[in-house]
């Protein structure tokens, strides 16, 4: 924990300056251990759920991890629920690689309808 709490405000201050320097209009920053102070400096923030199981499969077939690995990697990440807690949207993604694209669509869509309405909104 004490190796968290020095190398994560770095790799944060890194990632934000990059964001902050791209002239891309949508930065997309991914982040397994999102904190307060994280959500603090992001316009939006997805959360891109999928079961445990899915996810520990995953690890090992990507990573090549063992059973160990990918339990003692879940365990040290937050609970669901703070990561649900932080997020402006929810993205389903225990189904196919197309539902996930719609969902992420759909979900798009209803991020640039909330950016059209406050850019409305500060012109008065």
């Amino acid at each position: 924990l004490q190796v968290d709490r020095l190398t994560h405000p770095l790799v944060w201050n890194t990632a934000f300056g990059e964001a902050l320097a791209c002239p891309e209009p949508l930065v997309v920053i991914e982040a397994a251990i999102p904190s307060k102070e994280f959500r603090d400096n992001c316009g939006e923030m997805w959360y891109v759920y999928t079961s445990r199981e899915n996810r520990m499969e995953r690890l090992r077939e990507s990573r090549g991890y063992t059973q160990e690995k990918t339990e003692s990697i879940m365990d040290s990440q937050a609970p669901e629920a703070g990561f649900r807690e932080f997020s402006d949207a929810v993205i389903d993604n225990n189904g196919s690689v197309e539902d996930t694209r719609r969902t992420v669509k759909h979900e798009n869509g209803k991020y640039c309808q909330r950016k059209q309405r406050q850019l409305y909104l500060h012109r008065f």
